[in-house]
């Protein structure tokens, strides 16, 4: 039995590879990924291909070294470049906790990802078949899931992740290995019903098959390819809107804009955010009506942890960062401002210069840049944190306020107010919070002559926008 033709049909008809492509592909020993590789090296001459295989030992058998040695030595053989790595999953499984099984796929999938970086390949082939589809589907409606889950493995289109044998199945694999005489390594784990997807496999489908549709795979597996087209569609369609929207400086999203999507669109958008903080991690319909609800219903400053991440919900905007990051921006700092002179903020990312003018142009005047009466506020000012007790008097207001009842009343959110540096005198009064409101005490009167313009620009300019923008926050 020749599988060449299906292979090739599936290659060309999702464009997963072009000819003079580097693949680097994941090889366990078993019959799926042996049959890949068997495939792939078959057409290596013809289609210019430079393959490689990538091999994990996860250490959770007594004979999974010299199986590693047997593969290693197998590629190699044939002239192909090996990188067989070994993974201690049973420490990482104590350090994690979860499905074994689940911390097994994220390490390889974490090292395999890695090795394809470092040696620049187009593509990383995996050995999923028609079988795997079916079951991940089946899988995933038992466990509760959006289209995205039913539409099962895509066979590409997850960055350079390619699935070529989705369309073949594990009988005529087996088949395909007997012909040709290649030595199947078999993981007795596969055979244990104590891991979710051998029941599925194993148990479940067996009995569905007897009892309502002989040919129920089959229909598991087509309908999964129908769902994928669609889903295909609606992802496409949500990455545009997250990079036309994705605000990187602060990893948040506007909450008005989110709330018009579409509810469909709008969960995949989250997705997308998600995966932006916490690419390895996965995400499950659970997850998506969580962060929906916090989006909908949510109080404003209110949380909610995911995996990998963590994101809160301001006045205007919904926050996404790592879940254990430190807030960075609580760190004390003070730096030194000559009048005219510079200085870079790195904890803010901003450079912040004062210069002397002889006459305002009252026109150019925003968040970024203030004019302020210059024999008010000496020759050296100050650049630092945020301290407890910090009180400002906002221009135009009755009289002093406490920083953090200013904050509240601008509707500045909690994690933003960590990013706005103080300029103060040496006195210690605050002359303008940054990229928002200047003091009353250090305006321009009708009298002032010695004129100082004061501006703030951020040290790396993002996509969507400067670092403190134009929005009315205060």
């Amino acid at each position: 039995m020749d599988l060449l033709p299906t292979f090739l049909e599936t290659v060309k008809k999702y464009s997963l590879f072009s000819p003079g492509h580097k693949i680097l592909v994941s090889l366990s020993g078993g019959a799926d990924s042996l049959a890949l590789f068997h495939l792939l090296f078959r057409i290596k001459d013809e289609w210019r291909l430079e393959i490689e295989v990538f091999h994990l030992d996860h250490s959770l058998r007594e004979e999974s070294s010299e199986q590693a040695k047997q593969v290693c030595e197998m590629v190699r053989g044939k002239g192909i470049p090996c990188h067989c790595l070994k993974a201690d999953i049973k420490a990482l499984h104590q350090e994690k906790g979860g499905s074994l099984q689940e911390v097994a796929r994220q390490e390889r999938m974490h090292l395999l990802k890695k090795t394809g970086v470092g040696r620049r390949v187009d593509r990383i082939a995996l050995g999923h078949q028609a079988n795997d589809q079916a079951e991940t589907l089946l899988l995933n409606l038992i466990r509760g899931s959006g289209i995205g889950g039913l539409a099962g493995i895509p066979y590409g289109g997850q960055g350079k992740i390619i699935h070529p044998l989705l369309d073949i199945w594990r009988e005529e694999i087996e088949k395909y290995c007997k012909a040709w005489d290649l030595e199947i390594m078999e993981d007795p784990s596969n055979l244990s019903t104590r891991y979710r997807r051998n029941k599925i496999r194993l148990e479940v489908l067996p009995w569905l098959e007897k009892e309502f549709n002989p040919k129920l795979q089959e229909s598991l597996w087509r309908t999964a390819k129908n769902l994928q087209e669609d889903s295909f569609f609606l992802e496409e369609m949500a990455e545009k809107e997250l990079a036309k929207n994705w605000r990187s400086r602060e990893t948040s999203l506007e909450l008005r804009w989110l709330l018009n999507l579409p509810v469909s669109l709008r969960k995949r958008v989250l997705l997308g955010a998600c995966r932006k903080i916490a690419p390895e991690r996965s995400f499950y319909f659970e997850h998506l009506d969580l962060l929906d609800a916090l989006l909908r219903i949510g109080k404003t400053g209110s949380r909610l942890d995911l995996p990998g991440l963590t994101v809160e919900k301001g006045y205007r905007k919904l926050y996404f960062f790592p879940a254990k990051r430190k807030e960075q921006f609580e760190e004390e700092y003070c730096y030194y401002l000559s009048i005219p002179g510079q200085v870079i903020v790195p904890e803010a990312e901003v450079l912040i210069s004062a210069e002397r003018i002889d006459q305002a142009d009252w026109d150019k005047i925003d968040k970024n840049r203030i004019i302020v009466d210059g024999d008010k506020i000496g020759n050296t000012l100050m650049v630092r944190s945020r301290k407890p007790g910090d009180r400002f008097w906002p221009l135009g207001s009755p009289g002093q306020k406490k920083l953090k009842d200013f904050f509240i009343n601008s509707k500045i959110d909690r994690w933003r107010r960590r990013r706005i540096p103080l300029l103060v005198t040496e006195d210690g009064n605050i002359v303008w919070v940054v990229g928002c409101r200047v003091s009353e005490k250090y305006r321009v009167e009708p009298e002032s002559k010695n004129l100082v313009e004061i501006k703030c620009k951020g040290l790396g300019e993002e996509k969507n926008g400067s670092r403190f923008e134009a929005n009315p926050l205060c």
